[in-house]
């Protein structure tokens, strides 16, 4: 069976009902295809369909279902031409189904690919061996070298531990490897891609994949064209939702005070602060970083 040209049948229905007409004519053909099979089969001779499209509700090789009415085929439609066996391309994942009845096992199949081409696909690699007989067929799927893919996902910043551990455990020695993770945009720099890339290193290849989250930031209309700052601090306030009561009365100590005092006050606070680090211990708290490696202490810091 030719693949069917959809621009030509949505030419006669219309472009809103050509995929579903697809469909319909497809599973009208292959019914009208069950005598001549019938026939066949009673001389002794078994009959294959052979074709390329889409089975409604078989997975892709990245794991989704493809379900929806722009696909060519059901698995009914294509059993319905009684053919003991339906090989078909076009999905890079091996699949099959298997329906018993009076025409004996039938089967349909596809074979997938026979390398793994990108990351995140799933399953074997392989040709089919077919056994076909006029009262029964049934595939083997023979295995073909295909390189090793992973893929390690963090839902946040890649933690450098896990993914030793991952290394270790997966053997990712001549693999290709993905890592991906979700930050936020003022983390971004936390990352550290050098460290990555040197536990991957014994990796055929190592791709790092960072999506970044973007801060979502308030922004109050028509602040700047306010006169004073505190008709400023009570809009930014109102489209943050937060008290502007307090900052009101911190920004009027602060216009009233010199900058003298205002700088004398601030550093009075620091020299409190480092004294009371200093006495619960919280100074050496400060400088513990996991074990990483010097490099990415040096970069966290």
């Amino acid at each position: 069976m030719p693949t069917v040209n959809k621009a030509a049948v949505a030419a006669v229905v219309g472009p809103a009902d050509a995929a579903q007409a697809v469909g319909e004519h497809l599973a009208d053909l292959l019914c009208g295809y069950a005598p001549s099979h019938h026939a066949a089969r009673a001389q002794g001779l078994p009959t294959i369909g052979v074709s390329h499209g889409t089975v409604f509700g078989c997975i892709s090789e990245h794991g989704v279902p493809m379900a929806g009415f722009d696909h060519e085929f059901t698995t009914g439609a294509l059993f319905g031409a009684e053919a003991q066996a339906f090989m078909l391309g076009h999905i890079h994942r091996h699949q099959s189904w298997v329906a018993d009845g009076a025409a004996g096992q039938r089967c349909i199949a596809y074979p997938g690919s026979i390398g793994r081409f990108h990351y995140g696909e799933e399953g074997d690699r392989g040709f089919l061996v077919w056994e076909i007989g006029p009262d029964g067929a049934h595939c083997t799927l023979e295995p073909t070298p295909a390189r090793r893919t992973l893929d390690i996902v963090f839902e946040g910043k890649p933690d450098l531990d896990v993914l030793r551990s991952v290394v270790e455990q997966q053997e990712v020695g001549g693999a290709f490897v993905r890592v991906r993770w979700v930050v936020a945009d003022e983390d971004r720099h936390e990352v550290d891609r050098a460290a990555i890339l040197r536990l991957l290193a014994g990796a055929a290849e190592a791709k790092l994949e960072g999506r970044i989250v973007p801060v979502a930031r308030s922004r109050a209309q028509g602040i700047s064209r306010m006169a004073s700052l505190d008709d400023k601090v009570r809009a930014w306030a109102a489209a943050t939702g937060v008290n502007p009561t307090p900052l009101l009365a911190c920004l009027a100590k602060s216009i009233a005070a010199p900058p003298q005092d205002i700088v004398e006050q601030a550093l009075r606070f620091d020299e409190a602060s480092a004294e009371s680090d200093v006495d619960d211990g919280r100074s050496e708290d400060r400088l513990v970083v996991h074990p990483v490696g010097a490099e990415e202490c040096n970069h966290s810091h």
